[in-house]
């Protein structure tokens, strides 16, 4: 039996995009009765065990600290790192893993490079947009001049680097020159499924558009406020936008909400449990992504998944998998005027959506969690 261990600072039931997509590999790879599949994470703060056993996947979990449970910082990632390389040895002597996968540059490929330095275990590093430098200067601004250093040092031990995106990948090129595949982000068909007997809105019925996402600038959310505020009054009466996440950001935007006066139109609802996520989004009738930069958003494959088609923003790799007018709607980031012009297509012919609704499932379906692991799997 091969031994696989995965490395990330956050798991479920961790919420992060990453972490979430992780966990969807990490379980599809336990379905394989060939692999014994394992994963060093972060107990976030001391919220989770130190072990447990998640649906078929070993779940080993290192002290580190952590404040915001959707969100890390810098000292946070040295933390988990420092944790991470003490548990080496013991989970070498434990465990044996045949195969690393490292779910970002850094800290988790850097854990892995000294696992492989010191042991041999050859690794992958699965390249997710904030460890690749020049992603988010203006969130890490400090470290990814040395980030540079790391990502070469890392990438060039580790046997294969992926990256979720084509964009992602050309921006890691800058940084180094050696080979980097791409590998999409999945999503569960099973689990997010479209709802039975859907009913759509027809010409004077309520259109409702969700939004999952953290609440941090790089979402765009302030373009989407300042969008509904542009729409005329017999549009605003005709939308509902729920909001659905948390994060630091999110006071400012409430504030904005109120200061727009869109307070009956843009709604935030929370954190949503998992479990919960495709009955939450099959509640809607579209999708909405305001961000300013992403990769391939396992939110959007989720909302396409359960019937939703969506307006979305041109960055990363989405037109690899939205056509504009076949499966939703593209806009330009940024732009309040292209998200207002986007609702009111949608809201001036909302057959629009049913149209729309079976090409987005079918795209999903390409997505699938079992074809996205075939490939992590090849490179072993």
């Amino acid at each position: 039996m091969l031994i696989v261990l995965f490395i990330c600072q956050g798991y479920s039931p961790y919420y992060g995009g990453a972490e979430n997509a992780l966990t969807a590999t990490a379980e599809e790879a336990a379905k394989d009765t060939s692999l014994d599949i394992h994963v060093l994470t972060s107990d976030i703060g001391g919220r989770l065990p130190s072990f447990e056993k998640l649906n078929g996947v070993s779940v080993h979990r290192v002290s580190a600290p952590k404040k915001d449970w959707t969100r890390h910082t810098a000292g946070e990632l040295i933390g988990f790192y420092l944790s991470a390389t003490k548990k080496i040895d013991s989970l070498q002597s434990d465990i044996k893993p045949d195969f690393i996968f490292a779910y970002f540059t850094m800290p988790a490929g850097l854990a892995a490079r000294k696992w492989f330095l010191k042991y041999k275990v050859p690794y992958a590093v699965v390249l997710q947009g904030s460890d690749v430098p020049g992603y988010q200067p203006d969130r890490f601004k400090i470290i990814h001049i040395p980030m540079q250093l790391v990502a070469r040092m890392v990438w060039k031990y580790a046997k294969r680097v992926t990256a979720v995106g084509r964009p992602l990948k050309e921006l890691a090129q800058k940084t180094w020159n050696g080979e980097i595949s791409v590998i999409p982000n999945g999503v569960d068909i099973k689990r997010f499924v479209p709802a039975e007997d859907k009913k759509f809105p027809d010409g004077t019925s309520q259109i409702k558009f969700a939004l999952t996402s953290q609440l941090i600038p790089r979402k765009g959310i302030q373009y989407l406020i300042e969008s509904v505020e542009m729409l005329a009054d017999e549009h605003r009466k005709r939308i509902e936008v729920n909001i659905y996440g948390t994060g630091p950001y999110k006071d400012e935007l409430v504030k904005m909400v109120k200061t727009a006066g869109v307070e009956d139109e843009i709604f935030f609802r929370g954190l949503i449990e998992k479990e919960n996520m495709c009955e939450t989004l099959q509640g809607n009738d579209m999708f909405l992504m305001s961000s300013l930069q992403e990769g391939l958003p396992l939110s959007l494959l989720e909302a396409m998944a359960c019937g939703l088609p969506a307006i979305v923003t041109r960055v990363g790799d989405v037109e690899s998998v939205i056509t504009n007018g076949e499966n939703g709607l593209l806009i330009n980031p940024a732009s309040p005027n292209d998200i207002k012009d986007a609702i009111e297509t949608v809201l001036n012919n909302p057959k629009l959506i049913e149209n729309m609704r079976e090409k987005a499932i079918a795209k999903s379906c390409d997505f699938s969690w079992d074809i996205i692991w075939q490939q992590y799997k090849e490179l072993m």
